[in-house]
């Protein structure tokens, strides 16, 4: 899966757990400081919504420091790739 396929599904995920009107205005560089009701638990639920839609386990260290999208792609595609 190429980042540019990560990065939409990640934006999707992100429109789903944070109930927002459209993707739009997520970039790579969107961090959690972003986001109006990012904190810890939701960082759990997108890190989950991820997984289920991809079909991956993300290792929880990791997933659980990737505060911005432009990580939580870059964990996907490592992870994406080592599992191909």
């Amino acid at each position: 899966m190429d980042p540019d396929e990560i990065f939409l599904r990640t934006r999707d995920a992100m429109v789903r757990v944070f109930s927002l009107r459209d993707g739009r205005a997520i970039s790579r560089a969107t961090s959690d400081a972003d986001i109006d009701g990012w904190d810890s638990l939701s960082h759990s639920m997108l890190m989950m919504a991820i997984e289920n839609d991809l079909g991956i386990d993300l290792p929880l260290d990791r997933a659980s420091r990737a505060h911005d999208v432009g990580a939580i792609v870059d964990l996907v595609s490592e992870v994406t790739a080592s599992s191909s």
